[in-house]
C-alpha cells in the first residue's frame, strides 16, 4: 500500500486542531458560567478525539466514537437530567430569582397593580367550573 498524500494528513490534522479548538472555547464558556460538570465533559471528549484520531491505531474507534458522542449528548444525558430533576425541587417557579419573581407576579395583576387580576373561567353558563357541582 502507497504512502498517504500530506495533504491528507493535513487536513486531518487541521479538523483535529478545529475541534479541540471549539471544545477549547465550550470549556471556556463553562468555566465563566460556574458548570464544572460540563467542564469534565467537554475535557473528555476532547481527549478522546485527540487519543482517537491522532494515531493510526483504533480503526474501530474511529468510527465509533462520533455516535458514541451524539449518543451521549442527546440521549442518554437527558435521560439523566430529566431523572435528576425528578428528585429536586426544581421547576418553573424556581427558575427565577425573587425580585423577578415579584415582577412578574405584579404584572399579572397582583393586589396594588394597575392591571386586574387574572381570573378563572369555568365551564358552562355559571362560569363557576367545577365549584358549581
Amino acid at each position: 500500500m502507497g504512502r498517504t498524500p500530506g495533504w491528507v494528513h493535513a487536513v486531518k490534522w487541521l479538523l483535529i486542531v478545529l475541534s479541540v479548538g471549539i471544545l477549547a472555547f465550550s470549556a471556556q464558556q463553562a468555566i465563566e458560567a460556574g458548570s464544572w460538570l460540563i467542564v469534565i465533559v467537554v475535557a473528555f471528549i476532547a481527549m478522546s478525539i485527540l487519543v482517537v484520531y491522532s494515531t493510526r491505531r483504533m480503526i474501530p474507534a474511529k468510527y465509533l466514537l462520533p455516535g458514541l458522542i451524539l449518543l451521549l449528548l442527546f440521549q442518554m444525558w437527558p435521560i439523566i437530567y430529566t431523572a435528576a430533576t425528578a428528585f429536586t425541587n426544581y421547576g418553573d417557579g424556581h427558575t427565577l430569582s425573587k425580585e423577578e419573581a415579584i415582577v412578574a407576579i405584579r404584572a399579572v395583576g397582583a393586589p396594588g397593580s394597575r392591571r386586574p387580576p387574572l381570573r378563572h373561567v369555568g365551564r358552562g353558563a355559571g362560569g363557576g367550573g367545577d365549584r358549581d357541582r
